[in-house]
């Protein structure tokens, strides 16, 4: 029972800085900001997917196999160099699938409007 309310709270804990920062991004000067600089809007967009990613599967590890003792032995093996080696590249790893996910949905709602055009 303590771990569904574990991962529960996690994964309530995880989604909140995601709609913050959803919420920030809709005030019209950082909305202007970002509307000037597509690049970068994409490249935080996909980096924020592979956090949230990563924390979500945090979560998920907590919740139904590791359990919260778990969870202190995987946070004590995250401090180990070759686990911070394989965090980051796991990270970069999430960071080109969600780049991959963002062109996805952008060629989609291209042809939706060429769709709608003819």
């Amino acid at each position: 029972m303590v771990r569904v309310m574990a991962w529960g709270f996690l994964m309530t804990l995880f989604m909140a800085p995601e709609m913050i920062v959803e919420h920030v991004c809709r005030l019209p000067s950082i909305r202007q900001r970002l509307a000037d600089r597509p690049l970068l809007t994409r490249h935080l967009t996909a980096f924020a997917g592979a956090l949230c990613i990563e924390l979500l599967m945090l979560a998920n590890l907590i919740g139904y196999a590791y359990g919260l003792q778990g969870a202190q032995a995987l946070m004590e093996a995250c401090n180990h160099r070759n686990m911070v080696v394989f965090l980051a590249a796991y990270t970069a790893w999430l960071f080109a699938g969600a780049q991959v996910m963002l062109l996805i949905r952008q060629r989609e709602a291209d042809a939706k409007v060429k769709a709608k055009a003819f």
